[in-house]
């Protein structure tokens, strides 16, 4: 057996940046957020549009452009909206020190290295993307939370939530628009961030779409095109809704439709604006995205490495300290893996051991356990939740404590 580990990078790095929702009254002048995402398809194609504009303590500045859209492949591409930057540093720092992060100092960096891990292995479905992607999205709020926390440099707790679109075909080439939203929780003065709402909608004959970032003037405006009854794309949109439910508009009035919407978000939101990044799909699996070039973000600075499809059995795999793994769609036999800060996706478990010493788990509802054995470590506390949510959801043969060793 042969397994590939790529992308592991050193330690958390103090300047942190993921993306907030532009609604928080933040007044903390390091933070950066703002943002609309629109995701259009029908049977003619699919339109993903985001702004470029970030704001900083409610402050736009347009000098500041961010990259929200990316190409994870030919066929998919990522949009998101929340918290774009935040400095991990003391509140009690000189305004010297109190420097504004690029947006792709960190955001970007995940997703990049993401995409070039994802580039080595094997495709993965638009389910899974937006799972994977909304895990190490997770990490990197929790771990910015906690350190602006440690620093005497608090955000509130709704400043931290994050949402992503992961729009394309998928891997049976359907077109499908993935959507989550994050939140932050404070759980016993650790911050630690989880799913808000999950969703993937098929696009089919008929209009379907999904907002992120400041949705509620675009979806107004979807519901009511009549209110800007002199708005050329808003008329196209409005007769086709009539017609046939959206079925017949073009790509090209949708890619209208997409402007327009963030034109008149951007009129009543001043944090939205600056030029549009489109990616478009022609009735076709293959993306063409519009947008202007952004430089290479360094890199990330989550560590974590990328499995897909690998088969694990009677042996042993080494991942160093400190390395999140995600792990897709892999078959283990007769294994042992540690589950605290690694996240699996649809894994198939036969005949192995899964150790718990009391971290974060990721071991949903997609993934399998047969006659295996559920291991809880030293650190694992009398009535855990996630002990009781691991023998509620899996069919283990045994649960097993180890006993710490103790000193004569």
């Amino acid at each position: 057996m042969r397994v590939r580990l790529v992308g592991v990078f050193g330690a958390l790095y103090l300047l942190l940046t993921p993306f907030s929702l532009a609604r928080q009254s933040v007044s903390d002048d390091s933070i950066v957020h703002g943002t609309i995402n629109i995701a259009l398809g029908n049977e003619n194609g699919l339109v993903v549009l985001t702004d470029s504009m970030i704001s900083v303590g409610g402050r736009p500045h347009p000098e500041l452009p961010g990259q929200k859209l990316f190409k994870l492949d030919d066929r998919t591409v990522c949009a998101i909206a929340g918290f774009a930057s935040g400095a991990a540093v003391s509140s009690k720092a000189a305004p010297t020190q109190r420097v504004i992060p690029d947006l792709n100092t960190s955001t970007s960096a995940i997703i990049h290295e993401y995409v070039s891990q994802s580039a080595l292995q094997s495709p993965q479905s638009i389910a899974e993307r937006t799972r994977a992607l909304s895990f190490l999205m997770g990490i990197h709020l929790s771990a910015l939370a906690n350190v602006r926390d440690a620093l005497d440099n608090p955000t509130p707790i709704d400043g931290y939530r994050f949402q992503l679109i992961v729009a394309g075909y998928d891997i049976d080439n359907k077109p499908k628009i993935g959507r989550i939203t994050l939140r932050m929780k404070n759980d016993k003065g650790s911050f630690v961030s989880e799913i808000e709402e999950a969703s993937i909608s098929n696009v089919g004959d008929h209009l379907t779409w999904q907002l992120n970032g400041i949705p509620e003037i675009a979806l107004q405006l979807l519901q009511h095109p009549e209110s800007k009854p002199k708005d050329a794309a808003l008329i196209e949109y409005s007769d086709s809704l009539r017609k046939d439910h959206g079925q017949s508009l073009t790509v090209d009035q949708m890619v209208d439709l997409a402007r327009r919407l963030e034109y008149y978000t951007a009129q009543a939101h001043p944090e939205v604006g600056g030029p549009n990044q489109i990616a478009i799909f022609r009735k076709q699996p293959f993306v063409s995205i519009d947008q202007q070039k952004f430089p290479e973000p360094p890199r990330s600075v989550v560590n974590f490495s990328l499995v897909v499809v690998s088969k694990f059995s009677y042996s042993s795999i080494a991942i160093a300290k400190g390395v999140h793994t995600v792990f897709v769609r892999c078959s283990w036999t007769g294994m042992q893996r540690e589950l605290d800060g690694n996240y699996f996706i649809a894994n198939d478990f036969t005949k192995s051991f899964l150790l718990y010493d009391g971290g974060t788990v990721n071991l949903g509802d997609t993934n399998r356990v047969t006659d295996s054995v559920l291991v809880l470590g030293p650190h694992v506390k009398p009535g855990d939740d996630t002990v009781r949510r691991l023998a509620k959801s899996f069919a283990w043969s045994r649960i097993v404590r180890l006993v710490p060793k103790t000193t004569p």
